[in-house]
């Protein structure tokens, strides 16, 4: 009896053999970092495999034993339903699912930068071009397959879009499936970000009048005959459009994005 004292204090206490004990056999060890001690446990059957060990020495027949073990059983009940929780649950943006435009000659990092970013934070991102599963190459040769084409998706069951820059968004403009995404975006308030030419495509969906913006200075024109008020500045946050001139300037540009979107 009084080992099963000493071993029903440690998991009072979560004494550390115990959480030793619990933590290598239930849990990854790629995942130990991310989880909370409280949540380890011993499966039901060792607690029971337990018991009975202990309790073949008291022959199982006391009234008071078979007490004891029911506040066992109760005490250790939530502890063992709780699923353990895994690095994805402790990313601030775990809920989001972001559009990622994609199409022939994008700028490599600005196509992925933003997309692992994202994902590193806990998002989804799905590439959605012209055609699902379609390789579609940058403008320096690195690939990226998209998931989805336009038609396959519904923009409301999404939180926000980015729009990579190169010279996709030319392609990307005479879509009216991409055109529609973005106006849809737009009404709803949804996180938008766009780099470099990536205006084009904003301009085209006629969502730029009124607003502060930023670019690659080689279409600086364009923004403002769109009726957008033009900086020369590394990123721009105007309400929910997140703009950013060029790849040396994707740290912050990713960085106000993700904050934009952790909000929304």
């Amino acid at each position: 009896m009084k080992l099963l004292i000493l071993w029903y204090s440690c998991h009072l206490t979560k004494h550390p053999l115990l959480v030793a004990l619990t933590t290598e056999l239930t849990v990854d060890k790629a995942l130990l970092p991310f989880n909370n001690v409280k949540n380890q446990f011993l499966p039901t059957v060792m607690w029971w495999e337990l018991i009975f060990f202990i309790g073949s020495f008291h022959q199982l027949r006391n009234q008071h034993f078979y007490k004891f073990m029911l506040r066992i059983e109760k005490s250790t009940h939530s502890c063992y339903t709780k699923p353990i929780k895994t690095w994805r649950d402790y990313m601030r943006l775990k809920d989001k699912k972001v559009i990622a435009l994609v199409e022939h000659d994008f700028e490599d990092l600005e196509l992925w930068y933003p997309v692992l970013r994202l994902q590193e934070e806990g998002a989804q991102v799905d590439l959605v071009g012209k055609e699902a599963h379609k390789k579609y190459i940058g403008k320096y040769g690195v690939p990226a397959e998209s998931a989805y084409a336009f038609t396959d998706i519904n923009a409301a069951d999404y939180d926000a879009i980015l729009v990579p820059g190169g010279w996709a968004p030319d392609k990307l403009r005479r879509y009216p499936e991409v055109l529609e995404m973005v106006r849809e975006m737009d009404a709803k308030k949804k996180p938008i970000g766009q780099i470099c030419h990536a205006g084009w495509v904003l301009i085209s969906a006629n969502i730029l009048e009124g607003k502060k913006v930023t670019s690659t200075p080689g279409i600086k024109d364009d923004m403002t005959n769109a009726g957008a008020t033009w900086s020369d500045e590394p990123v721009v946050v105007d309400g929910h459009i997140v703009s950013s001139r060029r790849p040396p300037d994707l740290p912050p540009y990713v960085k106000a994005f993700a904050d934009k979107l952790a909000e929304y």
